[in-house]
């Protein structure tokens, strides 16, 4: 064949495809408008971006505006300082990266929005043990410092020399009158993690009285 008529059956082929799609869009607009359809649609609960539209509060700037500070997104609304842009408050249980992303009376801690704990009580936040009520220590859980109560006689105490998994959660030291020690070994005989010891019986260690 030759090349004048594989450029004609070409050219056939494509004018064949623009007919078939001008029929299709003549079918299309040619169809009555079904006004209930569109409504039910449009109010349907799956449908974001209408239940968005409904819940923005008077005075509220739109989601996924362009902001440099919460105060710029207004009420029901946080700056999302990482990808700037306003977005919804989150309710308690969703994911968080600070206590702005949250509502009021929750903070954001480990990640998620939870409800606001009084200071003083165990699982608030912290800076020093002062913070914290009576018998109880400011020591670190996932990362985040928070009060935490002492351990009791009984309690397992070991605890490593440092690394990262302790120093993302820690735990208190004994209640007062307490010492951390191997049962029925006295305070004097305490092995030495370098000593050969075997590490295993460190986990034996419990708070007990001197």
């Amino acid at each position: 064949m030759s090349i004048d008529g594989i450029l004609l059956m070409l050219f056939v082929l494509a004018l064949d495809v623009l007919c078939s799609g001008a029929n299709i869009w003549n079918w299309a607009l040619s169809q009555p408008f079904d006004q209930s359809a569109y409504q039910a649609r449009r109010n349907h609960p799956r449908n974001i971006h209408q239940t968005l539209r409904q819940n923005v509060p008077e005075g509220a700037a739109p989601i996924f505006m362009q902001c440099v500070s919460d105060r710029t997104c207004g009420r029901g609304r946080f700056c999302d300082r990482h990808y700037g842009t306003c977005d919804l408050h989150r309710r308690e249980g969703q994911p968080c990266r600070r206590d702005g992303h949250c509502t009021k009376n929750t903070d954001c801690m480990y990640g998620r929005c939870v409800k606001t704990i009084l200071v003083g009580q165990a699982g608030s936040r912290c800076k020093q043990d002062g913070d914290c009520g009576q018998n109880m220590c400011c020591a670190r859980r996932h990362g985040e410092s928070v009060c935490k109560a002492r351990l009791s006689q009984g309690d397992k105490c070991y605890v490593p020399r440092g690394g990262l998994d302790y120093s993302l959660n820690e735990i208190c030291p004994c209640e007062e009158g307490l010492l951390c020690r191997m049962p029925g070994v006295g305070p004097q005989e305490r092995h030495t993690e370098d000593s050969g010891y075997e590490w295993t019986a460190y986990r034996r260690m419990q708070c007990a009285p001197p």
